[in-house]
This record gives structure tokens, sequence and C-alpha cells, in this order.
């Protein structure tokens, strides 16, 4: 690869981040999903905060040497990590193979951005991934369109609080591309995946679980909420509010 060519690699780079920072969003690094439909109604806990978010990091990007001691946060020190990696390094047969990658592995995170939401109601984020997992046609019927979607809680309180907080409902609304609007699962059903997890500030954890829907559209945009329990510290209920799950998009290919 020419000198010139590896250049311009880290030039587009620095375009896609600009474009974000235009949309006023910050790229958020994101394990993209794996599995099929043999993932809906799983769940699992996974480590909070910093060292969550540097893991991800190490695992999109294990060849990058200069890797900032923190995650990235902003979208200049992402420039900045591409800028010591590609734009000052030698255009060697590694190096290229890396600079491939890494171009491929951001624009696979760009795209996940597009689609995904994050929301965060009264110290409850909810962040939102999803995924195209093909089309099928039922008894000759009308063509489906099957997505999953990975569902990450986290319950980050304001500094000094105790207070416990439990996940006991949800609800789900659907727009398809025809701008037929549904409710896919009513207000109030019961927790998610089968469970009804409790957020300890104390023993900070994010819940994650992963479903899916079918649409008849390509496209679609998926909203809802959960239903969230306040707790006292004898584990009883002092109150309750929805935390909002913001929309996403489900977009098909092919």
């Amino acid at each position: 690869m020419s000198t010139s060519l590896f250049i311009a690699m880290y030039r587009s780079l620095c375009r896609q981040t600009a474009a974000l920072e235009k949309r006023g969003a910050v790229l958020k690094s994101r394990m993209p999903m794996e599995g099929g439909r043999e993932k809906w109604g799983t769940c699992r806990w996974i480590p909070s905060g910093a060292e969550g978010e540097a893991t991800v990091v190490q695992q999109l990007f294990p060849f990058l040497s200069h890797f900032p001691d923190m995650p990235l946060r902003s979208n200049n020190e992402l420039r900045e990590c591409i800028k010591k990696n590609f734009r000052n390094g030698n255009p060697s047969n590694e190096s290229t193979s890396q600079a491939l990658g890494a171009f491929k592995i951001l624009r696979e995170q760009f795209q996940l951005e597009l689609c995904s939401s994050h929301s965060v109601t009264q110290g409850v984020s909810v962040d939102v991934t999803p995924k195209f997992l093909g089309a099928f046609n039922e008894y000759g019927g009308s063509p489906q369109n099957i997505f999953s979607y990975r569902i990450r809680v986290e319950y980050r309180p304001a500094p000094g609080s105790t207070e416990k907080v439990r996940l006991v409902s949800r609800s789900w609304m659907l727009k398809e591309s025809s701008g037929d609007t549904k409710t896919i699962v009513p207000k109030g059903s019961y927790g998610v995946v089968g469970q009804t997890p409790t957020f300890d500030p104390e023993n900070a954890q994010i819940f994650e679980y992963t479903s899916g829907c079918v649409t008849k559209s390509k496209s679609a945009e998926m909203w809802g909420s959960f239903g969230m329990e306040k707790l006292d510290s004898k584990g009883l209920s002092v109150g309750a509010f929805e935390a909002k799950v913001g929309p996403f998009l489900l977009m098909g290919t092919g």
C-alpha cells in the first residue's frame, strides 16, 4: 500500500468521526451481536463502568498499540488513536492489514451506532443493539423479517444514593416502514425473559438479555419502556417509574 493511500484511509476514518460530531453523537464501542434465534431468552450479568468499556475496546482492536489508557469517550480521542496508529505508521504489509481491519471494524461500529439507541431515566441506562437475522416466507405467505436485539440495563443513581431498583415489567411498540404502528408487548407485561432483575448501586453490574421480533417490512422502528420499582433497605417497594427505551432501527439487508 502506498503512503498516500495509507493516509487517505486515515482521512476517511476521520470524516466518519466528523459526521458523528455534526449529529452531536459520540461513537460508543459495542460488541456486535453473535448467534441467532437460539440466543433469544438468554441473559447474564456483566461488569459495569469503565472496565467493561475498556474490555470491549481491547477485543475490537487488539492490534492497536497506542490506545489510550482510558476507554475512548470522545470522537477526538478516537481520531487521535487512528492518527497515532495509521497516519504516522509504516505502510508495511502488516500495518496495511491492521489498517484495513480497523477500517472494517469502525465501519461496523458506525452502522451499529446508527441503528442502536441509548436512554437514561432516573439513573437507569438502557442500551439497545439490533441485528438482522434474515427473511423467510411461511407457508407461501408474505415475507417476514427476523431481528434480534440485545438489551443492556444499568443503574447509576446520584452519588451517595443507596436506593435499589427492580425491573418488574416491559412494553414494546413497533412501527413498520408503511407507517403501521402497533403494540407488540402491552404495558405492564411481566419482567424480561422471565426475570425481574434487581440493581444495587453498591454492586455495579449490567443486566444483559437477548430477544427478538418479526416484521413485515425490511426496515422498522421499535421503542418501549421498562417498569421500575424503587426499593428501600428492606427490599420493600417505595415508588415506581418508567425507564424509557429509546427508538432503535431494525434494518434488513438484501
